[in-house]
């Protein structure tokens, strides 16, 4: 009998990557066109159980708020196989924190970073990293005012993501380097490629190939080593997600399980999806106007 192909997936990979024979999952709007593209969630992925052997996740988990990253650890290990191989990438929160103190600019201003923050000196360089602007996640007051969005919302150094890993089903928790996973295949670099050649996405060239063509895509695995932290674990044992078996750090001011505001939240999603179709609507009528 012939071998079963491995399955595996790339967590937060975005719909411009791509490689035969691998999955990618990601939470951006956009079309979902190939069968192996998954529009979800980390903490709720809406995959089958136990079906990947290899799972990735670069540079994602970071945007996962703190009140959502155990979900996201019990949903990894729920769609993996038994001695399946988990392979993360993260911001190094030590690398930054030795970086802050030792005031080297160069660390928080490299080419791996997209937005230096140097306008309240080193410390906003390095909350920077810890906490970002962006379009991820939004952030309201009691009253729900909108206050602004978030890309990154938390960090992690090696002993943080063992501890989540170790509780969460994973052993065998090495401390990796840049592309120096155990898998061989994990070893390709990141890169942009395009017209059959391959470009570091370091590369210029490449980089105004992104903004200016969709006829590109995103290949390779591990990418900004200077900030990075890897990590590498094999599934060991089931670990069925429940509230009650968070840190109750974690569980702390968690709104999702309070009736009132799930009510709220309801009627926002509402609203939102409303205003996105009334917008879309009215960019259709614009452009028929401009075609008559």
């Amino acid at each position: 009998m012939a071998a079963q192909a491995q399955r595996k997936i790339n967590i937060g990979g975005g719909l411009s990557w791509g490689r035969p024979g691998w999955d990618v999952l990601d939470g951006q709007a956009g079309v979902y066109r190939e069968p192996w593209q998954h529009h979800g969630k980390v903490w709720n992925t809406r995959l089958p159980s136990g079906v990947y052997d290899v799972v990735y996740t670069s540079h994602t988990l970071e945007h996962v708020p703190h009140f959502k990253i155990e979900q996201s650890m019990a949903e990894i290990n729920r769609i993996m196989r038994p001695g399946g191989l988990l392979r993360i990438s993260v911001p190094d929160l030590e690398k930054a924190a030795r970086a802050y103190l030792e005031k080297d600019k160069s660390y928080f201003c490299n080419e791996d970073t997209i937005h230096p923050a140097d306008h309240l000196g080193f410390g906003s360089m390095f909350m920077n990293q810890v906490i970002s602007p962006g379009h991820q996640t939004l952030a309201f007051d009691s009253a729900l005012e909108p206050l602004g969005s978030y890309a990154h919302t938390y960090n992690y150094d090696f002993e943080m993501l063992r501890i989540l890993l170790e509780k969460w089903g994973f052993g065998d928790v090495v401390h990796s380097a840049y592309r120096e996973s155990s898998l061989e295949e994990l070893r390709e670099p990141y890169a942009i490629e395009h017209a059959g050649t391959r470009y570091e996405v370091t590369d210029p060239h490449a980089r105004t190939l992104t903004k200016t063509t969709r006829d590109f895509r995103f290949v390779g695995f591990d990418n900004k080593p200077a900030i990075s932290l890897y990590v590498e674990a094999r599934k060991v044992r089931e670990a069925p997600y429940s509230l009650k078996a968070e840190f109750p750090y974690n569980r702390n001011a968690r709104l999702d399980v309070e009736h009132a505001w799930k009510l709220k939240a309801l009627a926002l999603r509402l609203a939102s999806r409303a205003v996105d179709a009334l917008h879309e609507a009215y960019r259709g009528l614009k452009r028929l106007a401009g075609q008559a």
